[in-house]
């Protein structure tokens, strides 16, 4: 099944669009399914970076999460896409994340990875198992 972006195109466009203008005081958006279809939709945006983010993932949920880290000290913006996947998230949508990526944006970028992750981090389908995220270093999100 793949995502429909049609429904709440102009939302979900305006959305993103937002969080990468460096004039805007929004620096993240969240997008969510409406109730048990493919229907993709803006679930919430917000100013006040990571941490408010993260209070809005939902553990029952597949959301999508789009988000500016400004760097004050360079002046450089750097973007982040969150696909998460709540432990009580079906695996109904596992995979879809990098169609929408290259529907939605239509700037050319692509997702570099998508996997779903079991409940000890380990990736299925994905070429970066936990451990060895965490040997080069990086934070995987539990």
């Amino acid at each position: 099944m793949s995502i429909d972006l049609q429904k709440h195109r102009e939302a979900i466009v305006a959305a993103w669009k937002t969080v990468v203008d460096r004039k805007s005081a929004t620096n993240w958006a969240l997008f969510g399914y409406e109730g048990q279809s493919n229907v993709l939709k803006v679930q919430d945006t917000g100013e006040d970076g990571i941490c408010e983010l993260a209070g809005e993932l939902n553990s029952g949920k597949i959301q999508y999460a789009f988000l500016r880290v400004d760097n004050s000290e360079t002046g450089i913006a750097k973007f982040v896409f969150i696909n998460w996947q709540g432990e009580g998230g079906t695996d109904r949508t596992e995979g879809n994340v990098c169609e929408a990526c290259a529907r939605c944006d239509g700037s050319g970028a692509r997702c570099s990875h998508n996997a779903a992750r079991d409940q000890r981090g380990r990736c299925r389908g994905g070429p970066y198992p936990r451990e060895a995220a965490e040997g080069r270093g990086e934070r995987v999100l539990k």
